[in-house]
């Protein structure tokens, strides 16, 4: 298990920190600093059925620079990135990631 996602003191916290910078308009972004409690909703899903105690092993991991990448699943993601620009179309931004 990598984390205990239950409730109660043997339960997980998640904390998720953010910084809004150099606003395109200022008076937007001390609106948005007001109404900040409203814009994140934290959900419980509880399963009706009691889950196995291992349902989905830990992936093997895989360290930078080994050689064992996961490569074949390229084409897949192409295909999901694909789906969702004819999908949601319009006007985007990509963005891209940097190490």
């Amino acid at each position: 298990m990598i984390a205990p996602l239950g409730i109660g003191p043997s339960g997980s916290l998640f904390y998720l920190g953010q910084r809004n910078a150099v606003a395109e308009d200022p008076a937007a972004l001390q609106d948005y600093i007001k109404q900040a409690s409203e814009h994140y909703r934290v959900f419980r899903v509880t399963p009706n059925v009691p889950l196995a105690p291992d349902p989905q092993p830990v992936p093997v991991l895989r360290p930078r620079g080994t050689g064992h990448t996961e490569m074949e699943l390229y084409p897949a993601l192409k295909r999901l990135r694909q789906a969702i620009l004819d999908q949601y179309g319009g006007p985007h931004k990509e963005l891209d990631t940097h190490v």
